[in-house]
């Protein structure tokens, strides 16, 4: 964590703390936008494939939240 740090003070002293802050700003909401549209992609891929879940006697809309609980807590 201390190499880290020295790091981040490293490179806030050749940038400056304004322009330091925007990328840091601009790099963390692009990999929160990645993982949410990773996130969209895979509950997209589990409503194609629940609806065969009726053919077994099963609730599709129950079994799409359990399934979707399940994937979203790993």
């Amino acid at each position: 964590m201390e190499q880290v740090e020295e790091r981040l003070d490293e490179r806030e002293h050749e940038l400056g703390r304004p322009f330091l802050m925007y990328f840091t700003r601009h790099f963390l909401l692009e990999e929160v936008d990645s993982q949410w549209i990773d996130h969209l992609k895979a509950m997209d891929h589990l409503r194609e494939g629940i609806y065969l879940r009726g053919y077994g006697q099963r609730d599709p809309k129950k079994e799409y939240k359990k399934e979707g609980y399940d994937l979203s807590s790993r």
